[in-house]
């Protein structure tokens, strides 16, 4: 549950909310850009504001990561018309990270 909550709260702001349905727009690479970009930054900002030990968010390796994982799941939310494909994945790369990588949960970046 503590890895599904991040997945599905920054998959409904940043997929949700950011990316318009495709009948909406009529320039779909902007707006995809912008999810991503934002999604980087929000890591950022929990770095520097809410979870202040949590220096592996800065670092650049990992904004990187967070941007190929963001556009993933911007395509994905995109092209389905659903946020869950997006929530699914998403929960699964951080689940993956934190289990087999040896990624850091909650409790460590809160430090």
């Amino acid at each position: 549950m503590v890895m599904a909550m991040p997945a599905f709260t920054e998959e409904l702001v940043f997929r949700g909310v950011l990316v318009p349905d495709k009948g909406e727009i009529r320039r779909p690479v902007l707006w995809i850009g912008l999810a991503v970009l934002v999604f980087m930054l929000w890591h950022v900002f929990e770095a520097v504001v809410i979870l202040p030990n949590a220096q592996l968010f800065l670092a650049s390796a990992f904004l990187i990561c967070a941007g190929v994982l963001g556009l993933a799941c911007t395509i994905m939310r995109y092209h389905t018309g659903s946020l869950w494909p997006a929530v699914l994945f998403h929960g699964l790369v951080v689940w993956l990270w934190q289990t087999l990588l040896g990624g850091p949960d909650i409790a460590q970046l809160m430090g």
